[in-house]
């Protein structure tokens, strides 16, 4: 069981480490940066009340990894999941909570299913969420793009129309002169 370890910490540290040295501040401010308070701060006492108590109510913290996957995105949702995984850790290091079982064996393996789920469906969500923001501002910058090229064109089919108008005006001037000239 010792490859369990490692498993875990691919699937919970790596993510923490990675984005965070790829994005290490935080870019939040007013009502955003209060949200992401609010979402840290009730995870940390969800979690406190799961994992630390005989509620069976584990997956309790499932709402809090998809907002943070949903609004924040992948750093947020490595954090939260660390978070999740340190509180249930924990819990079963001090034989408390709902993975904490009379054999050791059983409860480390109910613990690294719980968290393997909770890190790769959160991820996998907030990876999603992320590449569908990507395609709406491509969406955006395409349809912008779209309606400037859409008025330089109406713009020079504008002028076309009007100078095309000046030549059958003046077309239809020289016409009536030769027709009163006989």
């Amino acid at each position: 069981m010792w490859w369990v370890g490692d498993v875990m910490g691919v699937l919970i540290v790596s993510p923490v480490l990675l984005t965070w040295i790829a994005r290490p501040r935080l870019a939040f401010r007013g009502l955003r940066l209060l949200e992401i308070v609010l979402l840290f701060g009730s995870l940390a006492a969800v979690t406190q009340l799961l994992f630390f108590s005989v509620f069976p109510l584990t997956y309790a913290v499932f709402p809090f990894a998809v907002w943070a996957a949903l609004r924040f995105g992948q750093r947020e949702t490595a954090t939260a999941m660390l978070l999740i995984a340190i509180s249930a850790v924990w819990g079963l290091i001090h034989d408390v909570g709902p993975f904490s079982f009379v054999d050791r064996e059983l409860s480390l393996i109910m613990l690294v299913s719980f968290l393997g789920v909770m890190a790769v469906s959160a991820l996998v969500l907030a990876v999603a969420a992320h590449e569908r923001q990507v395609a709406e501002l491509a969406l955006q910058r395409a349809h912008s793009e779209l309606e400037s090229r859409v008025q330089a064109r109406t713009a020079e089919l504008a002028s076309v129309n009007a100078t095309l108008q000046r030549a059958n005006r003046a077309r239809d001037t020289c016409d009536s002169d030769e027709r009163v000239a006989p």
